[in-house]
């Protein structure tokens, strides 16, 4: 199948979730038989670039992420060229994930909502969103595609000794994120840290993240590295001991009313792919991927329950292994971007032949 992309960020090589998305669906696409094509300057090396008339010619389908800036989002309009030619959205968040539309401009909800009724389809990452995609886009035809991990590049096999100097010793509690976003959980990640300190400072965090986003004072117990690259990430991530995936439940409340947390966490995967008991923030997708006691830990996101789940997986390190194993044996089984392919091809094709 001859697939046009489009997409807002596919920087190469991938740092950030969009770009990190589009890379690995991109990849394994093209490897399961599929040609992709796109007119906009694409450095990702599984998309080739064209003219938008070969492009509208070419293709049996369109795969664009609407991205809430009103020229990106106005690229929906080219079906209208071909009208025969099948498009699908892939959508990560809501309509009213914070867009900002100038005054004399429809507002995000309301293109989304016209736009919805022009494409053929939907693929959306969690059940919140397929939910917001029936009932609030009036998107009829939708498909479920949670996100995965790539169980080959994130693995524990990547592991490097010595890789935090004066660290082997210590026990690793790792996580990345954006350190601008408090409801990223970094707020909370230094309130723990600070708190094992006093307690047992041979615990350390490592923090990747933009440093000139981070204004936080952070404790002694905190190495922060600045942000790389996604290739570079499974090393820093396979050299630990615990990951934290932990997100602000109620500013998801009150700024988003409508889907409530609606994300599907990339670094959740990854975390999970690497062999790491994963402590996650109760909430969402993430509850009904991490099955508590099981394969990680759900969290309340007190302070002390962080805290004593950290501990008590530095004291049971069988428990912190078997966890850790259960983990990326979910990524094998479901949660991975093979799947992430075969199951947006087949909904391409069941929107190309009309049974859906």
């Amino acid at each position: 199948m001859n697939i046009g992309f489009l997409y807002p960020s596919v920087k190469y090589p991938p740092r950030a979730n969009m770009a990190v998305y589009a890379y690995h669906v991109s990849k394994e696409l093209s490897e399961i038989g599929n040609t992709l094509y796109s007119f906009a300057g694409y450095r990702n090396p599984y998309i080739q670039r064209i003219s938008i008339f070969k492009f509208l010619t070419m293709v049996d389908i369109i795969y664009m992420r609407p991205y809430g800036q009103f020229m990106w989002d106005a690229l929906t309009l080219i079906k209208f060229l071909r009208p025969s030619l099948p498009m699908v959205w892939q959508i990560e968040c809501p309509a009213n994930e914070g867009f900002i539309s100038p005054w004399f401009l429809p507002s995000v909800e309301k293109r989304w909502k016209f736009y919805g009724k022009c494409i053929d389809g939907a693929t959306c990452v969690s059940d919140l969103i397929y939910n917001h995609c029936k009932k609030y886009l009036g998107i009829r035809r939708c498909a479920l595609i949670p996100n995965g991990s790539d169980a080959n590049l994130f693995s524990p096999l990547k592991e490097e000794v010595g890789l935090y100097k004066e660290t082997d010793s210590c026990f690793k509690v790792f996580w990345m994120g954006s350190g601008r976003h408090p409801w990223h959980g970094i707020n909370t990640i230094i309130s723990v840290a600070n708190n094992l300190l006093r307690k047992d400072p041979t615990i350390k965090f490592i923090l990747i993240t933009k440093k000139d986003q981070l204004k936080n004072e952070l404790p002694a117990n905190v190495i922060l590295i600045d942000e790389i690259e996604h290739a570079q990430i499974p090393k820093y991530v396979a050299s630990t001991n615990v990951c934290l995936c932990l997100y602000d439940q109620e500013f998801y409340k009150k700024t988003f009313p409508l889907t409530g947390f609606f994300n599907s966490p990339l670094k959740l995967f990854d975390y999970m792919s690497s062999g790491k008991p994963v402590i996650a923030t109760n909430l969402g997708q993430i509850s009904t991927v991490i099955k508590n006691g099981a394969n990680g830990f759900l969290t309340d996101n007190s302070i002390d329950d962080i805290s004593s789940k950290i501990i008590l997986l530095k004291r049971d390190s069988e428990k912190c292994a078997n966890l850790g194993l259960a983990a990326r044996q979910e990524i094998i089984n479901y949660y991975n971007w093979q799947r992430v392919a075969q199951e947006t091809k087949d909904f391409f094709l069941k929107i190309k032949s009309g049974t859906l």
